[in-house]
Order: structure tokens, then C-alpha cells, then sequence
């Protein structure tokens, strides 16, 4: 019974791990996703400061000026969301990895437990087939001696 609820804890937990796991697969591949956008929104921004030197598509320095300035505050907001993304994904890897860790834990100590009582098991069972033996032994000298009783009473 006991054994029975730990094992279904164990198989419980396991399960837990099998659909915690995915999510973390998901997390990571989306921490990359981002990572990847974080450094094309970088090198695009780097690339713009490097055209400010550039004066051949614009009729003046002003109007250059304003064009860039105008990309690169349209790049904020997207780099903004990108860095929250990224945030939030490394705090889901992060929760992931303490509830895969707990879960393994728990297993661990399940199957520590299992293991415990199992062995546990044995020893009552060695002590029960060494009561039942001393009992027979019991049992056999008392009819002995109840025989040696009756004997020496019929004579």
C-alpha cells in the first residue's frame, strides 16, 4: 500500500518532469529566438551610427541627421521588447529548472524510500520465519515433554 502510493507519487512526479521539460526546451529555443533578434536590432543600430559619416543620400547635414535619428528611435521600442522578452524567458528557463530540479529531488527520495522499505521488508520477514521456527521448536518440546509426562504416568 505504501510502496503502491509511492510508486504512483514516483510515476507522478515523472510525469510532471516529462510536461515541464518541453517548456523548457520551448524556453531556451525562444531565449535564443531573442538573443539572435537582440544582436540584429544591436548591429542594426551600430550599422546606422557608422552611415551618419555618410553624407552621398542626404541633401544636408540636418536632413541626415533627422533620418537617423528617426531610425533609431523607431529601433528603441522594438529593442526594448526584445531585452523584456529575453528577461522574461530567462526567468521561465530559471522557475523550469527549479521545478525539474524539485521533481528529481522528490523522485530521488521516493526511490530512496522504496528502496528503505524493501529492505526493510526482508528483515521483518527474516524475523517472522525465525519466530515461526522457534515456535515449531516450542511446539516440538512440548509435545516431547507432554509424551515423557503421559509415559512415565502409564507406568
Amino acid at each position: 500500500s505504501d510502496l503502491e502510493s509511492l510508486e504512483a507519487s514516483i510515476e507522478q512526479h515523472e510525469q510532471e518532469l516529462a510536461e515541464i521539460t518541453p517548456q523548457y526546451n520551448t524556453s531556451l529555443q525562444e531565449e535564443a529566438t531573442q538573443k539572435a533578434e537582440l544582436e540584429t536590432a544591436e548591429s542594426t543600430r551600430q550599422r546606422l551610427y557608422a552611415k551618419q559619416g555618410r553624407n552621398a543620400r542626404f541633401k544636408n547635414k540636418r536632413e541626415r541627421d533627422d533620418w537617423l535619428r528617426d531610425e533609431i528611435n523607431n529601433s528603441y521600442p522594438q529593442l526594448a521588447k526584445v531585452k523584456a522578452v529575453r528577461v522574461q524567458t530567462a526567468e521561465d528557463i530559471s522557475e523550469l529548472e527549479k521545478e525539474i530540479a524539485s521533481t528529481e529531488e522528490a523522485i530521488s527520495s521516493l526511490r530512496e524510500q522504496i528502496e528503505g522499505r524493501a529492505s526493510n521488508n526482508e528483515s521483518i520477514q527474516a524475523q517472522i520465519r525465525e519466530a515461526k521456527a522457534e515456535r515449531d521448536r516450542l511446539s516440538d518440546e512440548r509435545k516431547y515433554v507432554t509424551y515423557l509426562h503421559l509415559a512415565q504416568v502409564h507406568y
